[in-house]
């Protein structure tokens, strides 16, 4: 019990010991091997977790916490099949457990078994509105539905944040001279590795804002880049900390704002805004969408991802900066490697589709227009990553479905970023996918000058290619309806002079643009920052901002 309610309140290392002991004086109590594998679990321990929770199912077959535990960490080291049958193990016991279904629809998209979109059906009505949350970020590849996406994080989000404490009035009327900022996630280094935070640190007004950064996450902490550490307040490497140390820790730094940048992703700790961090709280970057919850004063979008009358989707108000949302870094290399399609396995003299995003957002929907435009185009081929034998398997089967040789679609090992990015410029346009479309990997497209074919959705994860086109100088290439993606792509794919167009257009202005403007997006975004606080310390509530 000591094990148990350390680990309730964050202390993981501490459960751990305790409930060691346990085992060792109980062995044969398979509630003791599943509380010291959740502990593990936290503790980022996958291999040692994996084993207590399959102790914990081999004294009793029917625990469902135990075989969803396994179907967590096995999801998580990419043996997406075996995760599948620890997730109907869970199921076939508790058949109620909408999240242990959605993980399991989730991790057959990764394989590209679609069958999953006939399971969905069955459950598409009370999924993640009775019983268990569903996970949010599994949810966001089922179905381009909002109002349905906000009540199921609703309901996730209410027991992720339990009880919401409201922040306290300003107690002061002025702004200070510096802006107390600060900046939370479960991996700071990996995210200025991914060139998503060291252009923001770097650039911010230092004589108007002071940064703090901290990083909770279970992997090892790499090394923070000069560019950020020198230009930070404080770093704070929380990993080893409770919850309630961290929210002590943030409180201490009196800062005015906490950004939260994990959203639901893996490793996140955002349950710890639902106790007063700041003044205002803010969600950015981490989730493409509602975080589902009032712990959140405003969500950072832009007019395309959040455009007039969605503002119903969101628990938060909005702050839309005046271009896109995305912060990208005008300083990231592209490597000087000269890559030739020989290089690539690439036919030297096909029109070369392209989609480099993850395997799993990639649908029956544009699957099939993928298809048709190889048929149509002659020699042709679809170049994507390359994911697990069994999604290739699974991908090559579904081509030769409809009629088109496996052979034309060539998958991409993983290089060094310098290199990949490279290496876009033998291809020729990039497909985009429509629930959730590429993020990420549709801007280090656009950066290395490949154009990107995006059709806007409804959500805000499907319109995120419609904000990055207009604001890199493309909106041409944002399409409405399914069949302009199709016959825009097309016509690209058969008239080069229209297709060197774009691209001429990217690669002279593509950098130039706002989407790449590093500077002016950090001081929009301090904008955003100046007037929240404004409203907040004259008493104001919070509202949408422009």
């Amino acid at each position: 019990h000591l094990g148990a309610l350390l680990s309730s309140l964050g202390q993981f290392s501490e459960a751990d010991k305790h409930l060691a002991v346990a085992i060792r004086l109980d062995p044969q109590d398979p509630m003791l091997h599943f509380g010291h594998a959740d502990a593990l679990y936290q503790l980022g321990q996958l291999d040692a977790a994996k084993q207590g929770y399959t102790t914990a199912v081999s004294i009793d077959p029917d625990f469902a916490s135990a075989h969803f535990g396994l179907g967590l960490i096995n999801a998580q080291q990419g043996d997406h099949s075996v995760a599948i049958g620890n997730f109907e193990a869970t199921l076939k016991v508790d058949p109620n457990n909408d999240d242990a279904r959605v993980r399991k629809l989730c991790q057959m998209a990764h394989i590209n078994d679609w069958s999953w979109s006939m399971e969905y059906q069955e459950h598409r009505k009370l999924l993640g509105l009775h019983g268990s949350g569903c996970d949010p970020i599994a949810l966001l590849t089922l179905e381009d539905n909002p109002d349905l996406l906000r009540l199921r994080t609703h309901g996730f989000a209410a027991q992720h944040f339990g009880n919401i404490t409201p922040r306290p009035p300003a107690q002061i009327s002025h702004r200070p001279p510096r802006l107390r900022i600060g900046y939370f996630a479960s991996d700071i280094g990996n995210l200025a590795g991914r060139n998503q935070l060291s252009g923001l640190i770097e650039n911010h007004d230092q004589s108007r804002f002071e940064t703090f950064a901290y990083s909770y996450g279970t992997n090892q902490q790499t090394d923070l880049p000069g560019r950020i550490s020198k230009n930070l307040a404080r770093f704070r490497d929380v990993r080893g900390n409770s919850d309630a140390e961290i929210i002590a820790i943030a409180q201490a730094d009196n800062l005015d704002i906490a950004v939260d940048l994990s959203g639901y992703t893996h490793d996140n700790r955002s349950g710890i805004f639902a106790s007063p961090l700041a003044s205002l709280h803010m969600s950015y970057l981490g989730h493409p969408g509602t975080m589902g919850t009032t712990a959140f004063d405003y969500l950072i979008g832009d007019q395309a991802v959040c455009p007039p009358g969605s503002e119903r989707y969101h628990c938060e108000h909005l702050i839309r900066m005046p271009h896109s949302f995305q912060l990208n870094d005008d300083q990231r290399p592209v490597s000087s490697r000269q890559f030739t399609r020989q290089d690539c396995d690439l036919p030297d003299d096909a029109f070369v589709f392209c989609n480099f995003d993850s395997l799993h957002k990639i649908s029956p929907r544009e699957f099939d227009i993928w298809m048709r435009l190889l048929a149509q185009v002659e020699g042709s081929v679809l170049w994507l990553m390359r994911g697990c034998d069994q999604s290739i398997s699974n991908l090559q089967h579904e081509a030769a479905e409809r009629g088109i040789d496996p052979a034309r679609l060539v998958f991409a090992d993983r290089m060094p970023k310098p290199d990949h990015l490279a290496r876009h410029k033998i291809a020729d346009l990039f497909l985009d996918t429509f629930t959730c479309n590429a993020h990420r990997t549709a801007s280090d497209a656009l950066w290395a000058g490949l154009p990107v074919l995006s059709l806007a959705g409804q959500q805000f994860a499907a319109r995120v290619g419609a904000s990055l086109l207009a604001a890199v100088g493309l909106p041409e290439l944002i399409t409405q309806t399914v069949a302009d993606y199709e016959a825009c792509a097309l016509d690209l794919a058969t008239s080069p002079d229209s297709l060197l167009s774009l691209r001429g257009k990217l690669n002279t202005f593509g950098r130039r643009a706002p989407l790449f403007d590093t500077q002016n997006i950090v001081r929009s975004l301090e904008r955003g920052f100046d007037m929240a606080f404004e409203r907040h310390i004259s008493g104001q509530r919070a509202t949408h901002l422009d």
